[in-house]
């Protein structure tokens, strides 16, 4: 979204194809809402579409419109499909249904397709997403952080100044 906007700002014609049904990236699926707050997000996407980006919604580069398309049709091509993935833990059971990636965990909580927890989460990871899911586990009453484990080992996590807003979201580290 950044490229279309320093595109359109220089001059440039341009069409933005984007695989879900609203823009916003990893802003709207996967950051928690009081991290950025969708009226923000929704604002700077409306600024950037009123400087006369054309968008495509609901359309999926190599599925909807093929990339020779693209190459015959377009002077340029910027490829800038985000992070669509999270990172799947290389762990016997890892595979269970009920084991899933924080970024697949935060894009259903904000789509609101969050349809199944246990009483308990446990949140493994100590970055960013982890704190995020954390946070959100919390909210959802499910994430229990004064839980002792089986070996009664204490997990000691790094408080940065950017976590100031998890604190908010009633995560305890």
């Amino acid at each position: 979204f950044s490229c279309a906007y320093h595109l359109r700002r220089r001059g440039h014609a341009v069409v933005i194809f984007e695989a879900n049904n609203h823009l916003g990236g990893m802003l709207a699926f996967g950051l928690p809402y009081y991290r950025t707050p969708r009226e923000i997000v929704d604002a700077e996407v409306q600024r950037i579409l009123d400087m006369g980006v054309e968008v495509r919604l609901n359309t999926r580069v190599g599925k909807d419109v093929s990339f020779a398309d693209l190459k015959r049709n377009f002077d340029a091509v910027f490829i800038g499909i985000g992070a669509q993935t999270g990172n799947k833990l290389d762990l016997p059971g890892s595979d269970a249904p009920n084991c899933v990636d924080g970024l697949s965990f935060l894009r259903d909580y904000n789509e609101g397709r969050l349809e199944h927890a246990g009483k308990r989460i446990v949140v493994i990871g100590g970055g960013d997403t982890a704190m995020d899911c954390a946070a959100v586990a919390r909210r959802l009453g499910y994430y229990d952080a004064d839980a002792e484990s089986h070996d009664h080992a204490k997990v000691v996590v790094a408080v940065r100044e950017s976590d100031a807003g998890r604190r908010k979201g009633g995560a305890e580290f």
